[in-house]
C-alpha cells in the first residue's frame, strides 16, 4: 500500500470510527458519561491494572516458547515488555500495527529474520482465538435461560472454527511441508508473480514458526494453559472495568458477554477500534438484557480505561527496554518495506551478519 493510499485509509477509517462514537455519545448524553466516571470504584479500577498486567506477563512467558526454534536466548522480560510495547501500537493504529512492530524490533535486536519472528506472532492469534473460542463455550453455559439471539450463536461457530481450521492448516503444512507448499503455489498462480512470491515465502515462515510447537508435545502442553489463564486474564480486565463503572448482581452476563465483545477485535476496522469497540459492547450487554442507558457510558468509559492501563504498561516497557515511541515507528516502517524472504535452509534462525 502506498503511503498517500495509506494515509486516505486511515483518515477515512478515524472519521468512521468518531461517527459511530459521537453518535453514541450524542445518544445518551455526557451527562451520562460523567455520572458514570464520577461513581467509579476505585478497587476494580486497580484490580483491572493488576490482571492486565498480569495478562502480559503470561503472553511474553507464552511467546518466549514459540519463539525457542527462532532464538532461544530471548528473555521473558525482553517478549513481556515487547508485548507491552505492541499492544500499545495497536490501541492507536489499525490492522494490528503493534504485532508488526514488535516482530520487527525483536527481530533486528536478535539479529534474525523478521518473518521467522513475526510467523510466531500469526500463531499467537491463532491461539488467541481458540482461548476465546472456550471462554465463548463457558459463557453461553453461564447464560442458558435467557434465549441469546442467533448472531451470537453464528458468533460462537465461527470461534471454533476458524481457530480450529487455522491449526489444522499448520499442522498439516508442518507435516508435509514441501507438497503443502507447491499445493500453495498453484492455489495462488492466479497472482502476479511478485505477491504470489511474498504469499509463498511468507506461508513457509509460518509453517518455520509452527514447527516447534506442533513437532514439541512438550511445548503444545506448555502453551496450551498458558493460553486458556491469558483469556482468563483478558476477560477479568473487562469485567472489573465493567463493575468499576456499572455495579451490578449479575455478573455472569458480564462474563459472558466478554467473550463475544473479544471477537469483536479480530477485524480491526477503525485506529484503536475507536467507535466500533463501543458499539460492540453496547450491542452484545442490550442482547444480554441490560439497557443501552446502561451499557453506552460504560462502553465508552471501558474503552478509556483499557486505552490508559496500556498506555501505562506500555510506556513503562518501552522505559524499561530503552527503546523510545519514535524508533517503534521506525521499526514497523522497515519491517513493511523489506522484502518476507525467510532465512537459508541450513541456518533457518539467523541472518547474516
Amino acid at each position: 500500500m502506498s503511503r498517500p493510499r495509506g494515509r486516505l485509509q486511515i483518515i477515512g477509517t478515524s472519521l468512521l470510527g468518531l461517527a459511530l462514537l459521537a453518535g453514541l455519545i450524542t445518544y445518551v448524553g455526557w451527562g451520562a458519561v460523567y455520572d458514570a466516571l464520577r461513581r467509579a470504584d476505585g478497587r476494580y479500577l486497580l484490580a483491572a491494572l493488576a490482571a492486565y498486567a498480569l495478562f502480559f506477563l503470561v503472553r511474553g512467558i507464552r511467546w518466549r516458547i514459540l519463539l525457542r526454534p527462532v532464538k532461544r536466548e530471548v528473555t521473558v522480560k525482553e517478549a513481556t515488555g515487547l508485548t507491552a510495547a505492541g499492544w500499545l501500537v495497536n490501541s492507536f493504529t489499525i490492522l494490528k500495527a503493534g504485532d508488526v512492530t514488535r516482530a520487527a524490533v525483536l527481530a533486528k535486536r536478535h539479529r534474525v529474520t523478521f518473518t521467522s519472528v513475526f510467523a510466531t506472532v500469526a500463531v499467537e492469534r491463532i491461539l488467541d482465538l481458540l482461548g476465546i473460542a472456550v471462554l465463548a463455550a463457558a459463557g453461553l453455559m453461564l447464560i442458558p435461560e435467557r434465549g441469546l439471539p442467533s448472531w451470537f450463536a453464528t458468533a460462537l461457530n465461527l470461534a471454533w472454527v476458524i481457530p480450529v481450521a487455522a491449526i489444522l492448516v499448520l499442522w498439516v503444512a508442518v507435516t508435509w511441508k514441501q507438497g503443502f507448499l507447491r499445493f500453495t503455489e498453484k492455489v495462488l498462480s492466479f497472482l502476479p508473480g511478485k505477491v504470489q512470491g511474498k504469499l509463498v515465502r511468507f506461508a513457509e515462515s509460518c509453517i518455520l514458526g509452527a514447527e516447534g510447537l506442533v513437532r514439541s508435545p512438550k511445548a503444545a502442553a506448555q502453551v496450551a494453559p498458558l493460553t486458556l489463564l491469558m483469556s482468563v486474564l483478558q476477560a477479568g480486565v473487562f469485567v472489573c472495568l465493567f463493575l468499576a463503572f456499572l455495579p451490578t448482581p449479575d455478573v455472569a452476563a458480564v462474563a459472558a458477554g466478554v467473550p463475544f465483545f473479544l471477537l469483536s477485535f479480530g477485524l480491526p476496522v477503525t485506529p484503536g477500534n475507536v467507535g466500533t469497540y463501543e458499539v460492540a459492547f453496547a450491542a452484545i450487554y442490550v442482547a444480554l438484557g441490560f439497557t443501552a442507558e446502561q451499557v453506552a457510558p460504560v462502553a465508552i468509559l471501558t474503552h478509556l480505561g483499557t486505552s490508559v492501563i496500556v498506555a501505562l504498561l506500555g510506556a513503562a516497557a518501552l522505559v524499561h527496554l530503552g527503546i523510545d515511541f519514535t524508533r517503534l515507528k521506525e521499526e514497523r516502517d522497515v519491517a513493511h518495506e523489506t522484502p518476507t524472504a525467510p532465512a537459508p535452509a541450513s541456518q533457518p534462525q539467523e541472518v547474516a551478519p
